[in-house]
């Protein structure tokens, strides 16, 4: 018999806590929502007229605490958007998450009412009958019968069995 007291336990590893629904919907990684961290405002048409993209010189993100554009200013770009104008991008696009989030917070619920519904629908249980302590006993009970039966079984029978 081999002694496991002399090995080094390990330390245990917990689950990690279960997250609340609401925060399982995607966040953005970036600081910056004028430029989302690349150094290149998102919606350049918002403040050029006529902007076209394929045209157009991309635009430099200018708002203040953000170094984004930093490597890219030596490149000859368009930099006449001022601070005020890209922190009002990155309000509106903040505000334009939010709300993006709210809709797709509203969709999933729904998705989930849905499901509810339909799988309450395909239910052998009729509706309204929920198990009780009583059931739970006989369905323990059955489960360890059948797992008995399935234990006293001769291996021979099971192997032939297995072959017809």
């Amino acid at each position: 018999m081999v002694d496991l007291s002399s090995i080094a336990k390990l330390q245990r590893l917990r689950h990690p806590k279960v997250v609340q629904q609401e925060q399982q919907i995607y966040q953005p990684s970036w600081q910056c929502h004028c430029c989302r961290d690349s150094g290149l405002i998102i919606w350049p048409d918002k403040v050029i007229e006529g902007y076209q993209e394929m045209e157009d010189l991309p635009v430099l993100c200018n708002r203040p605490g953000c170094s984004a554009a930093s490597h890219l200013r030596q490149m000859g770009l368009d930099e006449r958007v001022d601070a005020q104008i890209c922190q009002l991008l990155h309000d509106f696009s903040v505000e334009d998450w939010k709300v993006t989030v709210k809709l797709q917070w509203n969709k999933a619920k729904q998705i989930a009412e849905q499901i509810a519904i339909l799988s309450q629908k395909k239910s052998l249980r009729p509706q309204g009958c929920e198990r009780n302590d009583n059931d739970e006993r006989e369905i323990q009970i059955r489960k360890e019968n059948a797992q008995a039966w399935l234990d006293a079984r001769p291996v021979e029978n099971i192997s032939e069995n297995a072959q017809s």
